[in-house]
């Protein structure tokens, strides 16, 4: 419900007043509303839980250019500074980006991916010149323990040896049906087991400790399978299993976190209602794309085809 502060004043048609009103008892952003006060059209043209902006006017579209014009008069200041930050951050950005492929293609350079991003963020700190505290308020701490755990966890079950187990029994379960049919099998099991895993253990610290694997079962004597649709397979499970679970995806625990900081709780049970169903169908279209990809129309040949002559 809104109030005017003050009474609009009666003009001639075209004439735009504006009235600032309060809002009372309604906590719900408007984004438009007309109203009738007094045979005349309000329009709301701008609202935020704190203010809201109404105006009297026989045509609402010279009410939105007054006000917009008039926002930008009064916001001038700070759009040239927001832009200034929006070309800042987008310049360090790009550098961060074009270090992560140095970093990954370039031969000799010992420079950690996670050096270079810790890197880039104190930079735009210090070009900004940024409350340091203000932004570590805002750190998901939570977050970050929780994936440390997590990528401690995977450590600890690949010196275990449970992986390793893992891909032994993949290979087991490969080999043990007729060669034309290895690569079918191989597809399935991987994307499955991947999705499956990633639901509940988070897919980033999985997929970095099953890459090996993978290279594993390619380059075994026991079994004929070309590498990249191995790899493909697990790229499609680990990414589409991680949309099972909260813990499944990193994005998911950070939204969750952000929600949950802004009063919009997101349990662990909500979620799977959610994301169960849609993790099976996506992962199901992704096998069929593999098999289709990499069976019906065999890319791969020429690697199966050089598998079967060694």
């Amino acid at each position: 419900m809104a109030v005017p502060l003050e009474e609009p004043s009666h003009q001639g048609e075209g004439d735009v007043e504006l009235t600032a009103v309060s809002k009372l008892d309604d906590d719900k952003t408007k984004t438009s509303a007309l109203q009738e006060a007094d045979g005349r059209r309000v329009v709301t043209i701008f609202d935020s839980p704190f203010l809201q902006l109404a105006c009297v006017a026989s045509n609402p579209l010279d009410v939105l250019m007054k006000s917009l014009d008039d926002m930008e008069l009064k916001y001038k200041k700070q759009i040239k500074k927001h832009f200034t930050l929006l070309i800042q951050t987008t310049s360090i950005i790009a550098v961060v980006v074009v270090m992560f492929f140095v970093a990954s293609l370039v031969s000799g350079f010992e420079l950690d991916i996670g050096w270079i991003a810790l890197f880039g963020a104190l930079t735009l700190i210090i070009l900004t010149e940024q409350d340091v505290k203000g932004i570590f308020s805002r750190l998901e701490l939570d977050t970050l323990l929780f994936f440390a755990a997590l990528f401690i966890m995977m450590e600890g079950l690949t010196e275990l040896g449970l992986i390793d187990l893992l891909g032994q029994i993949l290979i087991n379960l490969i080999k043990s049906v007729p060669i034309q049919h290895q690569l079918t099998v191989a597809i399935i099991l991987i994307v499955w087991v991947s999705a499956l895993v990633s639901a509940f253990t988070n897919n980033i610290p999985f997929t970095t400790a099953m890459i090996p694997v993978v290279f594993k079962i390619a380059e075994s004597s026991l079994v004929c399978l070309p590498l990249k649709p191995l790899l493909w397979s697990l790229g499609f499970g680990a990414c589409l299993g991680g949309n099972a679970s909260l813990a499944g995806a990193a994005a998911n625990v950070v939204c969750a976190g952000i929600s949950k900081r802004h009063g919009y709780y997101i349990s662990f049970g909500f979620f799977l209602k959610i994301g169960i169903p849609m993790m099976l169908t996506t992962t199901f279209a992704s096998m069929i794309y593999l098999l289709i990809a990499h069976i019906a129309i065999p890319w791969n040949a020429r690697d199966i085809s050089e598998c079967l002559v060694k």
